[in-house]
C-alpha cells in the first residue's frame, strides 16, 4: 500500500498548482510517516485554500475547518472565521456537510455553545451516516464522554471506509485518510480524551506529532 501512496504523492508533487492538490500531498505524507513534511504541506493548504477560494467552489467548508485543524496554525483563526461566517450567508452554506464544518470549527475555536447548535441539525438526520456520526463525536467531545466518543469515532470512521471504498471518496486521496477524524480526535486529545480506535483512516502518529508542537 505504501507504494500507492507514493505513486499519489508523485501525481500530485508534479502540479501542486491549487490548495486541493498540496493537501492531496499532505495526506500522502501523513500516509507515508513523513510526519514534518505532512504538516508543512497542511499549513500550505491552508494558506493556498484562503487565497484561492476553491473549497467556496467546490462548496467544500469541511475540508477548509479540517485544513486548518490539521495544519496547526491557531493564528490563521480569524481568517478562517471570517470566511465560514460568510458561507453561512450563501445559500450553499445551508446543508448538512456545511453543518459539520461550522460545529468543528466551533470545537476548535472553544465555542461549544455553536458546535452544540449545529451538532441538533445533524442529529436531527439519522439517515445520514457520516453528518450523524460527526454529530456524536462532536457531542461526546464537548461532554467528555469516553464511552460516547469512542463509539462515535468508530462509527464515523466506518461510515468513511465505505466512501472510500465504494462511494465518492474512492481513488482520491481524501479517501486514505478521515480528516473529519482526524481534526475531531485532535480536539479530543487536546481536551483530555484518549484515542483508542485503531483504523487505516486515522493516523495516531501525525496527531502525536502535531501535538507534541
Amino acid at each position: 500500500m505504501m507504494d500507492r501512496y507514493e505513486q499519489v504523492l508523485r501525481y500530485y508533487m508534479e502540479r501542486m498548482d491549487s490548495s486541493l492538490e498540496q493537501l492531496g500531498v499532505a495526506i500522502c505524507l501523513t500516509k507515508l510517516e513523513r510526519y514534518p513534511e505532512a504538516r508543512g504541506f497542511y499549513g500550505l493548504a491552508i494558506h493556498s485554500a484562503l487565497g484561492d477560494g476553491l473549497w467556496l467552489t467546490m462548496s467544500q467548508p469541511d475540508q477548509l475547518v479540517c485544513t486548518f485543524v490539521l495544519a496547526g496554525q491557531p493564528s490563521l483563526r480569524s481568517r478562517i472565521l471570517r470566511q465560514v461566517e460568510g458561507y453561512k450567508l450563501d445559500p450553499r452554506g445551508d446543508s448538512l456537510v456545511a453543518y459539520g464544518a461550522y460545529a468543528v470549527l466551533g470545537l476548535a475555536t472553544g465555542n461549544d455553545s455553536d458546535a452544540q447548535a449545529y451538532v441538533q441539525r445533524l442529529l436531527a438526520k439519522p439517515g445520514a451516516r457520516l453528518p450523524l456520526a460527526m454529530g456524536k463525536v462532536i457531542e461526546a467531545t464537548i461532554q467528555r464522554s469516553q464511552s460516547g466518543f469512542d463509539t462515535a469515532l468508530d462509527t464515523l470512521l466506518l461510515a468513511h471506509r465505505g466512501m472510500a471504498k465504494f462511494g465518492a471518496l474512492r481513488e482520491t486521496p481524501e479517501g486514505f485518510l478521515c480528516l473529519p477524524a482526524m481534526s475531531l480526535a485532535k480536539i479530543a486529545l487536546q481536551r483530555g480524551l484518549s484515542v483508542d480506535v485503531i483504523s487505516e483512516y486515522l493516523s495516531k502518529g501525525y496527531l502525536r506529532h502535531l501535538l507534541a508542537g
